[in-house]
């Protein structure tokens, strides 16, 4: 458990938009929710590759692919993303063969969790939406 509510493997600014890190800086950390924190480093060790979010601090254009809200091109007031338990990242292996993996059960995660999939689907969307299995769903949006 992540005592801090921190990443071991992201800073805040890959998770938040810009304008809420402008505002809030490190409390940003207190918007998101510490399962999906939790979840996405585990992704992230056991996967062995770095993992996108967002990377406008590095000059990139992904800004809506964690935290999201109002004002956003994305934003949903009903959306995992809007409540901070939502991410969706890429990475160098495609998110298909994520998505097997965690159905076979080679990757683990320390909470439950949602993914999106549907045909052509080019990232990994995980979200830690109110749920009392302890395993991980699949769905069509």
């Amino acid at each position: 458990m992540i005592s801090s509510n921190k990443a071991r493997f992201f800073k805040i600014q890959e998770l938040v938009p810009e304008a809420v890190y402008e505002e809030r800086g490190e409390k940003s950390w207190q918007l998101l929710d510490f399962r999906a924190v939790e979840n996405l480093d585990s992704l992230r060790a056991q996967l062995g590759v770095p993992l996108t979010v967002n990377n406008w601090d590095i000059g990139g254009t992904r800004d809506e692919s964690g935290l999201r809200v109002t004002g956003m091109e994305y934003y949903s007031p009903y959306s995992q993303h809007s409540f901070g338990r939502a991410f969706d990242s890429v990475c160098e292996i495609p998110a298909a063969e994520i998505r097997h993996r965690l159905k076979e059960g080679s990757i683990t995660l320390p909470h439950p969790a949602c993914f999106e999939e549907f045909e052509g689907m080019n990232w990994l969307h995980m979200d830690v939406r109110n749920m009392r299995n302890n395993h991980v769903y699949f769905f069509k949006p």
